[in-house]
């Protein structure tokens, strides 16, 4: 986290002086890397806003990817229709530590 903080690569949403939401990102290649809203706050689109806020530090020509579970995974049914409802479109298949996931891009 602190990382991502020295390079202006995070973002974070508060309320009532309390963390709510945080995301981390890469500017090139152009990936988001980590998105986590608070479980209470989920559905008030805090998430869509950091999203939309990471976009502004980014190349608006270029790419954005994020993994996240493959199609079929409990965990990650929520977080597919999240990326999808933003306009991601499924990519390819992958592993990240171990795990199998699913690339999602968003195309300018």
């Amino acid at each position: 986290m602190l990382d991502f903080m020295s390079r202006d690569a995070a973002i974070c949403a508060k309320r009532e002086g309390r963390v709510v939401g945080a995301l981390l990102f890469s500017r090139e290649p152009a990936v988001l890397c980590f998105l986590a809203v608070d479980d209470a706050c989920r559905r008030q689109h805090i998430g869509e806003r950091m999203v939309a806020c990471m976009r502004t530090f980014l190349d608006p020509a270029k790419e954005v990817t994020v993994t996240t579970y493959r199609e079929g995974v409990p965990e990650g049914v929520a977080a597919r229709a999240f990326y999808k409802r933003l306009g991601f479109a499924e990519g390819r298949l992958t592993e990240e530590f171990g795990s199998p996931v699913q690339e999602f891009i968003w195309k300018p």
